[in-house]
């Protein structure tokens, strides 16, 4: 057993620095032998060399320690510490409960998705980490942070409410700032379009035409570009991504001007401080706006993680809600279509139902999950309700793929979960249907004889609310969605 051997057996994988410091310890050597010793040893020694640790350290361990819980412990740490570009991406996926949208995770990244010089690409990263199975991909639309490196589970209802509230608080952002004119009215891009400015992504990027961002002598708009951080309190871990982005494209050349702004809850001293120093705008949201905001958003946040129970226990709650957004001098409008879904399950809930549930995860064949907006046991039938918001018709594809996928996966549930049960799947669309979707909708319907079929546009919406004498939802429908 040689020495590099001996170092690891006794104290497990670590990074080649701190195995180069317990060699000359050990062995009374100069940091020279040690790092040769290190590099010329051999199986059974392994090395990760693909990570960019500081200082071009690598990763250390013996073969047998490989996918042990030391292993990982070992790696994660040393990933989380010593490895500025993947770093942030294990942090954000911490921040957002073990998983994150595929198309939203550039936007905690301090890699560019596009080639950049010097830099390495935020598709790399992923690629890597993959590589390792400290992430993994869930379903088509997400990747999931490895448990057994993490140590907690992934929560996909917590993450969709936390991923919500960041859409809102984004999108209100903008709207203060067109009204301000400090951007230019209908002209942001706003996740979950892909916002890219200077080869990163962003939350959100929109021009800005008033000085000193907007070009006089080119006559070329600057750029507003804006994160959101949504926790109780933002340590400065959690900012090191967005620094790292401004630093990096403050280097580049022939770049527009640019005023970057990060959006948050609460902060902890050292970070503010630290994004002063680096003259960044933050946007504490309770400064921007008012505590009756924070207070607001914490109360939406609070329904889309424990709308079921509020429900059972008390519904009234989701009316005072929406009549409180109704005051909020149209903030929180982008809310509203994350909020239908639960004003129909408040609907149902007057009707008098046997059992309620929201936002219930069911297994599919895939090995991942559906999400039912509404399930509701009436009349010994369970009621399952898809509720869309949108202003455009439901488009034929849409209508196909819910057809053909997803109401045979939750019949399937359903055979198992309710055996002596009749089922319904309904459709609710505030956007009505185009014209194939609802013919492809009405032949299901008067062929189909395993299940119940129903859809609802916004007037046949309205036409049931006011045939239950449902004033408020029918209130609420024309408050905020008109």
């Amino acid at each position: 057993m040689n020495r590099i051997e001996i170092l690891l057996k006794q104290y497990g994988p670590m990074l080649s620095g701190d195995l180069a410091k317990k060699y000359e310890k050990k062995y009374n050597a100069s940091n020279e032998a040690a790092r040769k010793a290190i590099s010329r040893a051999r199986s059974p020694i392994q090395k990760i060399k693909y990570f960019p640790f500081e200082k071009n350290q690598i990763f250390c361990y013996l073969e047998e320690q490989y996918n042990t819980s030391c292993y990982k412990k070992a790696l994660y740490s040393s990933l989380k510490i010593h490895s500025s570009t993947i770093a942030p991406l294990l942090i954000a996926l911490e921040n957002n409960y073990g998983i994150i949208s595929k198309n939203s995770f550039a936007i905690y990244s301090s890699s560019p998705i596009k080639k950049t010089k010097g830099h390495r690409l935020f598709s790399r990263n992923i690629a890597d980490l993959l590589t390792s199975e400290i992430i993994y991909e869930y379903d088509t639309e997400y990747y999931i942070l490895n448990d057994s490196y993490s140590g907690s589970m992934f929560d996909l209802t917590h993450y969709n409410s936390h991923n919500r509230i960041c859409k809102i608080i984004v999108s209100d952002f903008i709207s203060w700032a067109a009204k301000l004119n400090l951007i230019a009215y209908n002209s942001a891009t706003i996740f979950p379009d892909i916002a890219e400015f200077s080869h990163f992504q962003w939350n959100a990027t929109c021009p800005s035409y008033v000085q000193p961002i907007y070009n006089q002598l080119e006559q070329k708009p600057g750029f507003l570009v804006a994160d959101v951080i949504y926790k109780n309190t933002i340590s400065v871990s959690d900012i090191t991504f967005f620094i790292e982005k401004i630093n990096i494209i403050r280097h580049f050349k022939n770049v527009p001007n640019f005023f970057p702004v990060l959006l948050v809850n609460n902060i902890e001293p050292d970070a503010l401080k630290l994004l002063k120093e680096q003259k960044i705008f933050v946007g504490i949201l309770s400064n921007i706006y008012d505590n009756n905001y924070t207070s607001l958003l914490s109360d939406i946040y609070s329904v889309f993680q424990n709308a079921t129970a509020i429900l059972l226990k008390d519904a009234s709650k989701i009316d005072l809600l929406l009549e409180n957004i109704a005051k909020s001098e149209g903030r929180f409008n982008n809310a509203m279509g994350d909020l239908f879904e639960y004003m129909v399950g408040s609907f149902y809930n007057k009707l008098g139902v046997s059992y309620i549930e929201m936002n219930k995860l069911i297994p599919n064949d895939r090995g991942t999950q559906n999400e039912i907006d509404v399930l509701v046991c009436k009349d010994n039938k369970v009621i399952i309700i898809e509720c869309k918001a949108t202003k455009s018709p439901l488009s034929f594809n849409y209508v196909q793929k819910w057809l053909s996928e997803i109401v045979p996966t939750f019949r399937k549930w359903l055979q198992n979960t309710y055996p002596q049960r009749k089922c319904e799947f309904q459709i609710w669309s505030l956007g009505g249907f185009d014209g194939q979707s609802a013919t492809l909708l009405e032949k299901h319907k008067k062929t189909t004889t395993k299940y119940t079929l129903s859809y609802y546009s916004k007037s046949e919406i309205l036409n049931i609310a006011k045939k239950y004498g449902d004033h408020n939802f029918i209130n609420q429908i024309k408050k905020h969605f008109s």
